[in-house]
């Protein structure tokens, strides 16, 4: 059996907060005309962490 690496677990209710701030980051994003890859630039952010 696999080792379960904690770190990468996610509760139900953190999962769901945080699909909600994706959902909401879209949207702000589309209605400004950004691209991910200005987001990326602006924030810093990796593009996976976009994604």
């Amino acid at each position: 059996m696999a080792k379960r690496d904690l770190h990468n677990v996610l509760f139900p209710k953190q999962r769901k907060i945080l699909t909600h701030f994706g959902e909401d980051l879209l949207l702000a994003m589309k209605r400004r005309g950004f691209t991910k890859k200005l987001l990326c630039e602006r924030t810093g952010f990796d593009h996976k962490t976009v994604n």
